[in-house]
């Protein structure tokens, strides 16, 4: 019997609002993941997505890698990368979230339902704006390329 397809498919979740400025920045990198070329298997979403609606993707994928804007107290457009353990101690908590749970609400739920994928990563980009306005600011708009070649770099087997 063969597993379905998800369970060996890796999938890139985009999230934040592109109404809140540097909050779209999740979204900005899935859409710069998807004008090159991507390893098999591979899917793509981005949206404004609350973090509960995040865990209907995460069920039977062997990698799962989420970007967002995450306030790490780096000064902004720096790329970070989180493994669930940090992401559910807080380590790139955003107080001014528009999401209705944040990703250490939806990493504890993932694990309480026994759906966390094995490899899990957030690739976190330090916000300078997130004010209600349209477009990321130039420092984090800069980084956006960064955090698609971290991206790429976990989806082919290596470390953040």
């Amino acid at each position: 019997m063969t597993a379905p397809a998800a369970a060996t498919s890796a999938l890139v979740v985009g999230i934040g609002s592109t109404l809140r400025g540097d909050d779209g920045v999740g979204q900005a990198v899935v859409e710069e993941l998807a004008r090159g070329p991507l390893p098999p298997g591979v899917e793509l979403k981005g949206g404004d997505l609350t973090g509960f609606a995040l865990l209907a993707l995460l069920a039977g994928r062997e990698l799962v890698v989420v970007v967002d804007a995450a306030r790490m107290g780096l000064p902004p457009g720096s790329v970070g990368c989180f493994s669930p353990d940090r992401v559910a101690a807080g380590a790139c908590e955003d107080p001014v979230s528009t999401h209705a749970a944040g990703l250490p609400d939806t990493v504890a739920m993932a694990r309480g339902l026994g759906i966390a994928p094995p490899r899990f990563f957030v690739v976190g980009v330090e916000p300078e704006d997130v004010s209600v306005r349209d477009g990321l600011s130039p420092v984090v708009a800069a980084a956006v390329p960064a955090a698609a070649r971290l991206v790429l770099r976990l989806l082919a087997g290596g470390e953040g």
